[in-house]
């Protein structure tokens, strides 16, 4: 690779600090759900020396574990690598740009950088980003002859956890579809890559044992936790059997949720990518074949997959995004662009806002079926408008014309609906598992429940550690919100002699006898989506405006009575006495939905 500093890199840059930005911004807000706070909780307890356990997901327990040593343990830096991980990614079209071309390298590193789906990956404690990323770059590095870099950024790969072992899985199935089609591409033996030159860049590097002996020493040293774990050896063996275990232990995410998900936040990509490789396949194109067939055995993967998660989809878009990019790049640079592609793609972008704020419309407005018939007949009428207008250009100056202005229209309009959903899924609804791209259960009042024991505390003894808590319940946000209290006893049984300050149980046990001596406040610690299927029933309102039903699992944060500075005598001797049945929501404080 060159070494020459150039504007083309100043724009990689430029691009990577977007990426950056936008996966780093208000990083902490949202509360760890259950996915995240076990992973989270894990790599605190071994900064801690809490524990000697080490996960599958070894290289973010790695990193993660020496970030909470060294700068304490948040919301935001348990979610750090993750995004770091991801805004890297932006480098893989760099990697490949002589394959790719320049332009086209370009548009998909700036669709890597803001793909809504991407970005929420990298938002996320835990997830696959780190797998994703890693394995691209080692691909990359090895491309160039980059023998240590591929080597330790392999090694990182295979210590991100199940995910490596499914993309690794598609990259084989990739190669073998290629040999049936009789797709020769430019490297016909990968092995080649090692001697063979790269073309317009000088320099090699071989593999040699000697030259490994420095990437293996750092992946073992990291492996290890340097020197303190040895677990972490053998940890990451054991993603294997766990993605072997997800073919026979399935999920309950629908495979159609996978499909809406790639069809609701990713048109830009989905069209553009779909046409450019159907197009590149007829024409003999070997990047649009090879990326073509790479995507098609992704994607199917992931729909076969039992134990699929909606994340999956990310070993998808990268070759996708590189189709997009081609396509886009082709069609924009088709000819020069003039006032009657610059007027016809100002026209394409008004109207295809005008159907969607129809649409948005029509599912608000609700109203009669006359109403509703209308709106429809708007949007069909915009369809038709551009169709009308693109004919029009298409003979008063050329085809290349009229395909420039439309693709210019249609790209700006779907490239702003992929903002705005990243903005969603990002900034305005953090963790809420109504985004499909959010696994598991989210953690809803976590941060509530952190805070308002704080309070306790500062009431209990002046300093917000500083308090002892019972907890009997099984959410599993509890352990990595409570990290930071002094005294915490998980226990499954019930309550009896004991009266400690503060007691978190679940919702149902707010009719023990031993609730007279406490005043509750219940907190949703755990949502869940409401629907089986792959959108809600009500899709037309998910769609527009991502409302849908929820499910909510409360528990009760119970505080003993003497705590409070408003307690009177009266009060005080009311506490041994058993509560009635009628009086029993007299113990709980009114639930912050109904203030």
């Amino acid at each position: 690779m060159s070494k020459k500093i150039t504007f083309e890199h100043l724009y990689y840059f430029v691009i990577f600090s977007l990426a950056l930005f936008v996966r780093t911004l208000m990083l902490g807000s949202a509360p760890l759900g259950a996915f995240e706070a076990g992973w989270a909780y894990q790599a605190w307890e071994l900064a801690r020396g809490l524990t000697s356990q080490v996960g599958f997901r070894t290289s973010y327990l790695i990193l993660t574990e020496g970030t909470f040593s060294l700068l304490g343990s948040t919301n935001a830096l348990a979610r750090f690598w993750p995004a770091l991980a991801g805004s890297l990614l932006v480098w893989v079209p760099f990697l490949f740009r002589y394959q790719l071309g320049p332009k086209a390298a370009l548009i998909m590193a700036l669709g890597l950088a803001l793909d809504p789906g991407l970005v929420a990956v990298s938002r996320l404690a835990g997830g696959p980003i780190l797998a994703v990323s890693f394995l691209f770059l080692a691909g990359g590095m090895f491309w160039h002859r980059k023998a240590l870099w591929a080597v330790f950024l392999g090694g990182m790969a295979l210590l991100s956890g199940p995910a490596t072992w499914m993309g690794l899985w598609g990259m084989v199935v990739t190669l073998g579809m290629l040999r049936l089609l009789a797709v020769r591409w430019e490297a016909r033996s990968l092995l080649g890559r090692l001697s063979a030159p790269v073309t317009g860049q000088p320099g090699r590097e071989r593999f040699s044992p000697w030259g490994l002996a420095l990437p293996l020493g750092m992946l073992i040293l990291l492996a290890t936790f340097f020197l303190q774990h040895y677990q972490g050896l053998s940890a990451w063996m054991s993603a294997l059997p766990a993605f072997v275990g997800g073919w026979w232990a399935p999920s309950l995410v629908p495979a159609g949720r996978l499909a809406a998900a790639l069809v609701v936040y990713q048109p830009l990509a989905l069209v553009f990518g779909l046409v450019g490789g159907v197009r590149g396949f007829v024409r003999g194109e070997k990047s649009s074949q090879v990326l073509l067939v790479w995507f098609g055995v992704t994607l199917g993967l992931a729909l076969l997959y039992p134990g699929r998660q909606v994340y999956d989809l990310a070993w998808s878009l990268i070759p996708l995004w590189g189709l997009a990019g081609m396509e886009l790049a082709r069609s924009l640079s088709a000819v020069k662009a003039f006032w009657v592609t610059r007027t016809q793609a100002a026209f394409v972008f008004v109207l295809c806002a005008l159907a969607w704020l129809s649409f948005t419309t029509l599912v608000s407005a609700g109203g009669s079926e006359m109403g509703a018939a209308l709106q429809w007949g708007i949007i069909g009428a915009t369809i038709l408008l551009a169709a009308l207008t693109t004919a029009i250009v298409a003979g008063e100056w050329s085809w290349l014309v009229a395909r420039k202005g439309v693709v210019s229209g249609i790209s700006f309009a779907l490239g702003f609906y992929a903002l705005a959903a990243m903005v969603g899924v990002a900034y305005l609804r953090p963790g809420d598992p109504r985004e499909l791209w959010y696994p598991g259960a989210g953690g809803g009042q976590a941060a509530l429940l952190q805070e308002s024991l704080g309070d306790v505390g500062l009431l209990e003894s002046g300093r917000q550690e500083n308090l002892e808590i019972v907890v009997q319940d099984g959410a599993a946000v509890l352990p990595w919100v409570l990290r930071g209290y002094a005294e915490v006893h998980f226990r499954e049984s019930a309550i009896m002699d004991a009266r400690p300050p503060v007691i978190i149980t679940e919702e149902d046990e707010a009719s023990q006898p031993w609730t007279a001596a406490y005043r509750g406040q219940d907190f949703v610690l755990k949502t869940s989506p409401a629907w089986d299927g792959a959108l809600p029933v009500h899709w037309k309102t998910w769609l527009a405006f991502r409302e849908a039903p929820l499910v909510k699992e409360k528990s009760v944060l119970w505080v003993r009575w003497d705590l409070f500075p408003f307690v009177t005598e009266e009060d005080e001797s009311a506490e041994d006495e058993p509560p009635l049945e009628e009086n029993l929501e007299e113990n709980l404080i009114e639930p912050l939905e109904e203030k």
